[in-house]
């Protein structure tokens, strides 16, 4: 008994250290909040749970402007198996911060076992969990699931890996299947194939490293390598949809611009000494971030004080441990990735697959969190009291000389600058007004990055200063650090407060209490209860209650972004960096019926009714429609946690006038549908035919005029029925994304015929009705990708299961994989 509750005491003490870290949530009962999570996160896990307590299997996601193929795009783990139950038991805020909680303290369980897999000590363990779940990643990112649902993962697949070569027993390459099948079901793949790349690393490093002959060597990499295809072959019902969705994607602005975006500065890699340096006052963006194109919501690398201490001393000592050799080389290459376009030859490197896949490679700093973490952790195991107080002094004075450093470049850089001595952008005034500022500072812009420097400079080094001059204190000459049990367990507590205080402090969201949506909006009050579709500023928000947006579908211009006289960045954007492109994006009509709806045109509005949106949504500032369009304003509202969700905090501290917002519906004598009837002949008549159509609207053509509309019965997302009737020949189009896997049914004049399904108007569904009278269609989405990735899943799966069953018969551990030393150990 006593030896099970010392097995669960690590456990235990790393669920009250996340506890404390997020202590908004575990102790306040608050959410997440901010613009990334309310107009993304929320919305999207608000439909999914829905689906799921309807009994759905939600691949379709029919809330998403036009339609979206939702298990394709990976964005929120259809299949996740934490996702398929909290989501489907608890309402979905409550599932939401559970998942957020337990995946944290995934994280630190995974990284404290992988650190014992190692060899190291419970303490030293603890010390590389505390670390790793507690790095810079994860504090920027802590309103983002998909951050920790698939990098908590990534400390398990290192352990499997290294544990298959060390033992060749077949439960680790189970295990290494398990965990990249899982990483790869939660989607947002980045960091999943980081993993898989750090997997490759030291599976070859490994089987170098091995006992025994060449050809026990290269067996030993087959079968990592068959149980890497065996973790494909479980994800692919995850992976066949998305290679589907890949070849049909629209990669435009997938370019240079947008691929090296968001790496680290080197000047910014002072961070690792002084986390809030150029990480809190907005007034660094055009001075210290937009220069670099990158931004403080993607580049945070610090793991702790004495942590970072800690694998510095242990990287010269590596030619004493082929281990910390090992995760030596990989902290440093992780770090140069880190670096993104900074590092000579990236731009090379990203033509190659993984590497000019995704943007962000400041997102390499969470295997970077790793390798540090079990640096540090090997250290402590080995440090004598009397060398950790040496070297802690010198490791004071390198902090002090690089932040020093960081200064002198970052102020350099800075006047060089050709806003260093001008009045801030109006553009951020909403921050300026959420850090602080007053309202008169602004509108008399009298603010300036020249003339806060010195008080930016002063707020931002309290805590590094503080952090340094108790670190020095605590190495005096005192008893309590004399005993290396009682040492091992400072470091262990420090770290631990460290990085809490900084994740208190960086954190890049907000928290609110977790109430409905509509309670907290006005707006969304005077609207909720009917499920039509929206445009506007909303982004996806209506999402959440039950409604269908019209949101942006885009990837940030970049040039326009890290243009400093543009006054805005992408983190101001309506999404985050997308892991794979977007599938459709109609041009840039909804950001301008978002940004400046006085700008569309009579044919755009056409656009509107044909495509079923019955409700525009205008925020605050955002304009009006044109006097002579068909328009009536419904709702005048102030609606403050609206703007604050899509303007940005700082919007609280506005008055209720410039809070106002306002929804517009058609007039009454105006039809709108989601499903019109094109009376057509044949052969068709030049402009009548919206099959031959391939871009909307068709406004100009006066196509409206001769249509008739339909009636939507059922929309299951999957399952879509629509009722109507025909005069004749006719073309009956449904505003829903054309996309593989959709079929169509005709019940007409007692008969069932399937139809084929065609494209109208660029990429929505079409068919052809040629008898006139009553009709019902129904449309059914069940695409061939899914179901041959599913049959893959499951019999990986299957197989999984036999070879787990097996190793209790077979010991683990196949004859052929035995190594020398092994049999050295049995006849023993």
């Amino acid at each position: 008994m006593k030896q099970h509750t010392r097995r669960l005491m690590p456990i235990v003490f790393l669920a009250f250290v996340i506890a404390g870290w997020l202590w908004p949530i575990t102790m306040r009962g608050l959410e997440p909040a901010g613009i990334q999570f309310s107009t993304g996160e929320l919305p999207h896990r608000a439909w999914y749970a829905a689906t799921l307590k309807d009994g759905r299997i939600p691949i379709w996601n029919e809330d998403d402007g036009f339609g979206t193929p939702e298990l394709a795009r990976g964005r929120i783990g259809v299949f996740y198996p934490s996702n398929l139950l909290l989501y489907r038991l608890f309402e979905f805020r409550t599932a939401y911060r559970i998942s957020l909680v337990g995946h944290c303290i995934l994280a630190a369980v995974f990284a404290y076992l992988c650190a014992r897999g190692y060899q190291l000590s419970q303490r030293a363990a603890l010390l590389t969990s505390v670390v790793f779940a507690g790095q810079g990643f994860f504090i920027i990112h802590a309103g983002h699931q998909w951050a920790l649902t698939t990098a908590c993962w990534l400390p398990l697949a290192v352990l499997a890996v290294h544990r298959w070569f060390q033992t060749c027993e077949a439960r680790w390459l189970l295990l290494l299947a398990a965990t990249i099948t899982v990483q790869l079901l939660a989607g947002h793949f980045q960091i999943a194939v980081y993993t898989q790349l750090v997997v490759l690393a030291i599976g070859i490093v490994s089987a170098f490293r091995m006992e025994g002959t060449v050809f026990h060597r290269a067996k030993s990499f087959i079968f990592l390598a068959t149980a890497w295809i065996g973790a494909i072959a479980g994800a692919a019902v995850q992976l066949v949809p998305t290679a589907e969705l890949l070849v049909r994607a629209d990669w435009r602005g997938w370019d240079w611009d947008f691929l090296s975006s968001y790496g680290i500065p080197p000047l910014h890699l002072g961070g690792l000494f002084a986390p809030t340096l150029l990480q809190q006052n907005p007034l660094w963006r055009q001075m210290a971030w937009v220069p670099w194109r990158s931004a403080p919501t993607e580049c945070l690398m610090y793991f702790g004080l004495i942590p970072l201490g800690l694998a510095i001393w242990a990287i010269p000592k590596s030619r004493s441990d082929r281990n910390v050799r090992v995760w030596s080389i990989l902290a440093l290459l992780t770090i140069a990735l880190c670096l993104g376009p900074w590092l000579p030859g990236y731009r090379w490197l990203a033509q190659f697959p993984v590497f000019g896949w995704f943007s962000a490679p400041a997102r390499w700093s969470v295997v970077f969190g790793l390798f540090v973490a079990l640096l540090a952790g090997w250290t402590l195991d080995r440090i004598e009291c009397e060398q950790f107080v040496r070297w802690i002094r010198r490791f004071v004075i390198i902090a002090l000389i690089v932040v020093g450093l960081t200064i002198v470049g970052i102020t350099s850089v800075a006047r060089g600058t050709p806003d260093f001595a001008k009045p801030v952008d109006p553009q951020i005034g909403f921050q300026l007004l959420d850090h602080g500022y007053t309202r008169r500072q602004i509108r008399r812009r009298s603010i300036s990055p020249e003339g806060e420097m010195s008080a930016m400079l002063t707020d931002e080094l309290k805590w590094p200063a503080i952090n340094l001059g108790l670190l020095l204190l605590a190495v005096g000459p005192w008893p309590l650090l004399r005993k290396r049990n009682r040492l091992t367990t400072l470091v262990v507590i420090w770290s631990a407060i460290d990085l809490g205080i900084a994740a208190t402090l960086l954190r890049k969201v907000d928290f609110e209490s977790a109430v409905p949506i509509d309670e907290r909006s006005s707006l969304l009050q005077q609207i909720a209860g009917r499920h039509v579709r929206v445009a506007g500023t909303t982004s996806a928000v209506p999402m959440a209650i039950g409604m269908t947006p019209l949101t942006k579908s885009d990837v940030p211009d970049m040039q326009v972004c890290w243009n400093t006289g543009g006054g805005i960045d992408a983190s101001a954007w309506n999404i985050s960096i997308p892991s794979i492109p977007n599938l459709e994006r109609w041009g840039d009509f909804a950001a301008r019926l978002a940004d400046s709806p006085g700008s569309l045109r009579e044919d755009e509005f056409e656009f509107l009714r044909l495509s079923g949106v019955s409700q525009i949504v205008l925020g605050p500032g955002m304009g009006r429609p044109k006097e002579d369009l068909p328009l009536i304003r419904r709702h005048v509202v102030p609606d403050l946690w609206l703007s604050a969700q899509i303007l940005g905090p700082g919007t609280q501290h506005l008055p209720e006038a410039a809070n106002e917002w306002s929804t517009w519906e058609f007039a009454s004598d105006v039809t709108v549908s989601r499903a019109w009837i094109f009376p057509v002949t044949d052969p068709p008549v030049a402009g009548t035919d919206p099959r031959l159509l391939r871009r909307p609207p068709p406004g100009r053509r006066a196509m409206l005029e001769n249509a008739t509309t339909a009636s939507v019965i059922v929309d299951e997302g999957e399952h879509l029925q629509i009722e109507g009737s025909t005069v004749g020949r006719s073309v009956v189009v449904i505003s829903d994304l054309n996309y593989p896997g959709w079929s169509a049914t005709l019940s007409q004049n007692g008969e069932s015929i399937p139809l084929e399904i065609q494209t109208a108007f660029g990429n929505w569904r079409a068919v052809l009705v040629a008898e006139p009278g009553p009709f019902r269609i129904d449309f059914h989405y069940r695409p061939r990708s899914f179901v041959v990735g599913g049959w893959i899943s499951l019999g990986a799966v299957v197989f999984g299961c036999l070879c787990f069953a097996s190793l209790g018969i077979r010991g683990g551990k196949p004859d052929s994989l035995r190594s020398p030393m092994d049999e050295t150990e049995k006849t023993n």
